[in-house]
């Protein structure tokens, strides 16, 4: 018997899915506790908001997948897509922000 990453005759056809969304619900409630002791940037932000996508995005392959790339594949990849450009936002949001508040160059 080999390992494979989908079985469609199984209850569950993505089961390597499901894994990943249940480790980035722990890692969003890691993320939650850690912004309740101190300040959180814009960053930290993005990728909170960036998971909330693409853990709907791994559950949503899980769940629904029947083929091995039929239209819930397709879907829960771009929701990842969505989940991945948040935080890459959010990334460049706050670099043009420290920017902005400190010049680059010295003016006399």
């Amino acid at each position: 018997m080999y390992l494979t990453l989908f079985n469609p005759n199984a209850t569950l056809p993505r089961p390597y899915n499901l894994f990943c969304g249940i480790l980035l619900i722990l890692c969003a409630c890691c993320l939650l506790w850690h912004r309740k002791r101190r300040k959180l940037d814009g960053f930290t932000y993005g990728l909170l908001y960036g998971m909330i996508p693409f853990i709907f995005g791994e559950f949503y392959a899980a769940f629904g997948s029947s083929k091995q790339h039929d239209s819930f594949f397709n879907m829960s990849r771009f929701m990842m897509i969505i989940g991945l450009i948040c935080p890459l936002t959010a990334s460049i949001l706050d670099t043009v922000k420290i920017l902005i508040k400190k010049p680059l160059w010295n003016k006399h």
